[in-house]
C-alpha cells in the first residue's frame, strides 16, 4: 500500500499547531481502555478521541469526503472489528494511529490529527 503525503495545507496546519499552547481541556482520560472512543464538543469544533493500545489519538471529528461527523452513534466511532475508524455515511475506514484513508470514497485521504498534550489523565489542546 502506499501512503500519500500530507498536503502542503495539512502540513501547514499541523505545524501551526505545534506552536500553540495547550490551554483547553479537551477531556479526561480517566477510566479509558483499549479501543475506546469519544466525541468531544470544545469551541464549536467536534473532536474523537481514541485509545488504542495506552496511545492516545485526537482527531478532528469530520470525514474528508463530505464533511460530516464520523459516529454512527455517540461515542461509536470504530468498525465492528474495532480495527479502524469507520464513517457512518458511506463505511470509509481509517487507520487509528494514522487516520489515513485506506477504504471508502475518500480512500488516500486522512482525517485531520489534532496536535494535544495528555497531563495529568487530562487531554489538553490549543482550543483554535
Amino acid at each position: 500500500m502506499i501512503k500519500i503525503p500530507l498536503s502542503t495545507e495539512q502540513e501547514q496546519e499541523q505545524e501551526q499547531e505545534s506552536k500553540q499552547s495547550y490551554s483547553e481541556t479537551l477531556c479526561s482520560t480517566e477510566g479509558f481502555e483499549n479501543k475506546t472512543t469519544k466525541g468531544i464538543t470544545l469551541n464549536n469544533q467536534q473532536y474523537v478521541v481514541i485509545q488504542k493500545d495506552s496511545q492516545l489519538y485526537v482527531y478532528k471529528n469530520r470525514c474528508p469526503h463530505i464533511g460530516i461527523n464520523l459516529e454512527y452513534q455517540p461515542n461509536r466511532f470504530l468498525d465492528k472489528e474495532e480495527q479502524y475508524i469507520q464513517c457512518s455515511n458511506h463505511g470509509a475506514l481509517f487507520e487509528i494511529d494514522t487516520g489515513y484513508c485506506v477504504a471508502g470514497p475518500c480512500s488516500g485521504k486522512s482525517i485531520i490529527a489534532v496536535a494535544f498534550q495528555h497531563t495529568n489523565n487530562t487531554i489538553l489542546v490549543s482550543g483554535e
